[in-house]
């Protein structure tokens, strides 16, 4: 699994005996950091030609496989298959389109496995938004939480209401906070640091908050291609820290815009290691119970989800509600890819 914010290749191995938590067993789980080289290769990846974008896409998916070869040797495991969501180039719902970078059927003939990717183009062909995916994971494997709130590239976050698994996506997050941190030259804001030594600056947020893709009273699907429009402006802004200390703040108004519960919320992704916005978080949320687990659920808690929908898929049992993505029903996404003989 590789998200938005472009960070790393989550790896999780994981044994599923039926549909219930308790039999989620982790065997192995780790984060392969991106080179200086592949983050931008991959940032970039929309701008290129219709040819550089195809090999990129097979020589993504072969270093996948090498990474995913590496750490089975490492540690004697063998994977019988695998469930793979690459980076997002393109998603555009209104065309039905949504590309992702790795090419399951290279992945597939390297290691020598079914290989289930490509999980929405079939939710978007049955009139879904192709997002979010991950709140079936939600419900079944958290389901002892009230909410559940990813801060990766982009926040999203599910919650249960009447029954009902609701889901959407929230705003840009690690997305735009880690490109304002390396105009200071750092990778990101460790810990908030930077964020809590800015102010607020009231106008910045208003305008954030009022951008036109976010106003939607109904689920969202955000895409690569909305945050740019305003991304520019973003990073001209001079004071940087205080940039990220406003930015913080939009996040956290935006989660209490889209999250009803103020029950228990687990949160999880790389902005839960920002203690800054954790913070405002809190503070939007009150009174929620707001739960940082392990680094483990930290970092692995999306990988460990696409994995469950890939042994669902090979089941041929249901992986998408309809409820969060928007599809005519709920169905079981993705495409498997068998290796050649």
């Amino acid at each position: 699994m590789s998200g938005t914010s472009t960070d790393a290749l989550d790896l999780c191995w994981v044994r599923f005996v039926d549909p219930s938590s308790e039999s989620a067993r982790v065997f192995e789980r780790e984060s392969v950091p991106y080179s200086a080289e592949w983050k931008i290769r991959i940032e970039q990846a929309h701008q290129l030609s219709g040819l550089e974008l195809m090999l990129l896409h097979r020589n993504y998916a072969e270093w996948v496989a090498e990474a995913v070869r590496k750490l089975q040797e490492k540690n004697g495991l063998k994977a019988e298959a695998v469930g793979f969501h690459g980076p997002t180039v393109f998603h555009q719902p209104r065309h039905q389109l949504s590309f992702q970078l790795g090419a399951p059927e290279v992945l597939a003939r390297r290691l020598g496995i079914p290989v289930v990717a490509d999980y929405r183009t079939p939710d978007l062909e049955l009139g879904g938004r192709g997002a979010p995916l991950v709140p079936f994971g939600d419900r079944f494997l958290f389901g002892e939480y009230d909410a559940c709130l990813n801060l990766g590239g982009f926040a999203n976050g599910s919650e249960e209401i009447d029954g009902v698994r609701t889901a959407s996506d929230i705003c840009a997050c690690n997305y735009v906070l880690d490109r304002l941190a390396r105009l200071l030259g750092k990778p990101y804001d460790d810990h908030g640091t930077l964020a809590a030594s800015g102010q607020r600056i009231e106008s910045w947020i208003e305008r954030w908050n009022a951008l036109p893709f976010l106003q939607d009273c109904n689920p969202i699907a955000l895409s690569r291609e909305d945050i740019e429009r305003h991304l520019s402006e973003v990073l001209e802004l001079r004071e940087i820290e205080n940039a990220l200390h406003s930015y913080g703040i939009h996040i956290a108004e935006m989660c209490s815009r889209r999250i009803q519960s103020r029950g228990r919320i687990l949160v999880t992704g790389g902005g839960a290691y920002n203690d800054f916005l954790v913070g405002q978080i809190r503070e939007a949320l009150s009174p929620a119970e707001v739960v940082v687990p392990e680094p483990d659920l930290v970092e692995g808690k999306e990988a460990l989800i696409f994995a469950f929908l890939a042994y669902r898929k090979l089941r041929g049992e249901v992986n998408v509600l309809s409820s969060a993505t928007g599809a005519v029903q709920d169905h079981s996404t993705g495409w498997i890819y068998r290796p050649h003989p």
